[in-house]
């Protein structure tokens, strides 16, 4: 199969859907690099994102963003209309919802239940907003008039809800969850996928208005199609490290172009053919694909980010799923950065004079470190450059300064490593020289690191081979990883 005609395919599709004679020029930029968070297309010409608190229209063509009010806590954008006729509402995980329309602003409070949290709100054409809780009910706003109405099922958990061209909207969770919610009543839609119950958990809602199809994904890499109308499914895997958790589509008449966020990394894919983005965002919390500007907007950590998607296709080819392998591997060049603090106990190898003599002793490193490795996703050969600060319990205490260079195999999870290293200092009040190998591990994303090693160090005419175990944590990759869980499931900006 030759992939590069593949990519011009895919290429010739974004250009119809877009009506290649007149590509669509870029929104806005949104100033600032604050956290930015949902946004949402009107298909007239405006884009609006809530970014830290507050709340921009981003116009096609124009220079600046428009701020149009403020919204505390607000993550979630939605709307419906077009143009002037907009109403864009804003909601926050704990309740408050914000209601944009033709300049006027209106503000609503939802009680939630105990423990539970607001995961969208979404207007309706007929001026209602149904506000979906991650358990128990959802709420319906009808003026003044709040209506609960509650789910099937009490343990069900509710990830992320989509409205559909005929205005119902569908709710998706855990255990293969989809609900069905139109006029006053929240239905099931009981899933089967190959004759069977379909069970996976569902973490994204989009649904195509062309089609009425229902896309999201699950706990895996994989996009699930699901037709709402008898509840089948049809599920593909793609092939890119970390949980698809960010999906947004557009319809095109040669079928639906999903746009999917995988931790850091991002893919398009239409029908069993997907390309993974040459681009990398870390934080990011929610993706919109614009097919008239053949653009990809990331909302992150950084602010709101346009990706070219015609661009895109310069790199690699694009893969059908099909279990044909590609023309060659793309190979990338990756970055992690750490500050190491690690101790253990070291060993003598040697008989040594009454001044270094001991059966063993402490010594603490503090390093910091940088892994390069050369391959898809953080798996492939990989450099280890570390300098680093080494207390040594011996005699009356050394300080000594590590440098070094080593190469080993690297994976998110688990990378091994043959680091050599020199070491200079002081030690029991003499010069130390001297050089320091051996074998380091990175675990669990490099939080935790494992290192054997031998060291020999020259000092007071005296030669001194030490056996060395250290056991240490990544205080940079630990606070990184804290950080981003507390951003991606707490963040409320309140």
């Amino acid at each position: 199969m030759d992939h590069r005609r593949i990519a011009r395919v895919i290429v010739a599709l974004l250009l119809a859907s877009a009506q290649a004679s007149a590509v669509e020029p870029a929104y806005a930029p949104l100033e600032g690099g604050d956290w930015a968070h949902g946004m949402w297309a009107d298909g007239a010409g405006s884009l609006y994102v809530v970014q830290f608190g507050r709340v921009y229209r981003l116009g096609r063509g124009e220079a600046r963003a428009d701020y149009m009010g403020g919204a505390l806590a607000g993550i979630s954008v939605s709307g419906t209309g077009q143009g002037e006729d907009a109403v864009v509402v804003v909601a926050s995980r704990s309740g408050e919802v914000v209601r944009f329309q033709g300049g006027d602003r209106e503000d609503f409070e939802v009680y939630l239940p105990y423990e539970g949290e607001l995961v969208t709100a979404l207007p309706l054409r007929d001026g209602r907003v149904v506000c979906v809780c991650d358990r128990h009910a959802l709420f319906v706003l009808d003026g003044e008039v709040v209506e609960q109405i509650a789910y099937p099922d009490s343990g069900m958990r509710v990830k992320a809800a989509a409205a559909g061209p005929d205005g119902a909207v569908f709710l998706v969770g855990a255990g293969g969850l989809v609900l069905r919610f139109s006029g006053s009543a929240v239905l099931r839609v009981v899933l089967t996928s190959e004759g069977e119950r379909f069970a996976a958990e569902l973490l994204t809602a989009w649904v195509s208005p062309d089609s009425g199809m229902l896309w999201s994904t699950t706990s895996g890499d994989s996009p699930v199609r699901i037709d709402p109308r008898n509840g089948s499914v049809e599920t593909w895997t793609i092939p890119v490290d970390g949980t698809c958790d960010r999906l947004h589509g557009a319809a095109t008449k040669d079928g639906d172009v999903v746009a999917l966020g995988c931790r850091e990394r991002f893919a398009l894919f239409q029908e069993g053919l997907y390309r993974i983005l040459e681009v990398r965002q870390t934080f990011p919390s929610a993706v919109h694909l614009d097919l008239a500007g053949l653009a990809l907007y990331i909302t992150g950590s950084e602010g709101l980010r346009r990706v070219s998607v015609l661009d895109a296709f310069d790199g690699p080819d694009s893969t059908r799923l099909d279990g044909e392998p590609p023309s060659g591997p793309e190979v990338e060049r990756s970055f992690r950065v750490g500050l190491r603090i690690a101790m253990g106990p070291a060993w003598h190898l040697s008989e040594l004079s009454e001044q270094f003599d001991a059966d063993a002793h402490f010594n603490l490193d503090l390093v910091g470190t940088v892994r390069v490795t050369f391959g898809r996703d953080m798996r492939g050969v990989t450099l280890y450059p570390e300098l680093g600060y080494t207390y040594d319990d011996l005699a009356s205490g050394g300080h000594l300064a590590a440098f070094g260079l080593g190469l080993g195999y690297g994976h998110p999870w688990i990378s091994v490593g043959w680091v050599p290293r020199f070491v200079v200092g002081g030690l029991a009040g003499d010069l130390a020289l001297g050089l320091r190998h051996g074998l380091v591990a990175d675990l669990g994303m490099g939080i935790f690191c494992l290192e054997l090693s031998h060291q020999v160090l020259w000092a007071g005419g005296e030669t001194v081979h030490d056996l060395r175990l250290n056991f240490g944590i990544d205080l940079y990759t630990l606070t990184f990883v804290v950080l981003r869980s507390w951003a991606l499931d707490e963040l409320d900006l309140d």
